[in-house]
């Protein structure tokens, strides 16, 4: 009968479980942070595998877990520098010195099912080699970004609401 169609389709439930750490990586000329400013800073960002959620698009270095529990500091603290050493073989105290970090804010992010608590953290490096220490990283593809050329890509909703903060 007509009265049977359409059918409710069952939903699947959000997943409250995920949480993530935006690395928001800014590098520094030098040793203090003293040349660098707002107007000149430039960021790392990474491209997304070219298969699978938000194919190709550009995002700030992250990291998620599926633990229950939101993360502590000490678990945040962790996460990054995981994912600095494995993505960018960036190891403190050998090759970069961490100039200032700072949590500059939490947001929650919902995304078709998934329901994802991100922390962003803002992170100004001095590379002890300079640029020379980012230089055959072929793990992924990457990009050492400026404001205006950030403006010009197109972006995710959740890398808009980080740069909002």
């Amino acid at each position: 009968m007509v009265t049977d169609y359409p059918m409710k389709v069952v939903k699947d439930n959000q997943r409250n479980n995920f949480f993530s750490i935006v690395c928001v990586v800014e590098i520094s000329a030098s040793q203090d942070g003293s040349q660098q400013c707002k107007s000149n800073s430039r960021s790392l960002r990474i491209r997304r595998p070219d298969e699978g959620l938000l194919a190709g698009l550009w995002e700030f270095p992250c990291d998620t877990s599926d633990e229950e529990a939101e993360l502590s500091m000490t678990k945040r603290i962790k996460l990054i520098g995981h994912l600095l050493k494995k993505s960018f073989r960036l190891d403190p105290p050998k090759n970069y010195s961490i100039i200032s970090r700072e949590l500059v804010g939490e947001f929650v992010h919902v995304f078709s099912h998934i329901h994802r608590k991100i922390y962003v953290e803002l992170f100004v490096l001095h590379l002890k080699g300079g640029m020379h220490d980012l230089d055959g990283i072929k793990t992924m593809d990457w990009k050492l970004l400026d404001g205006e050329a950030i403006s010009r890509m197109g972006l995710t909703s959740a890398v808009r609401k980080v740069l909002q903060i």
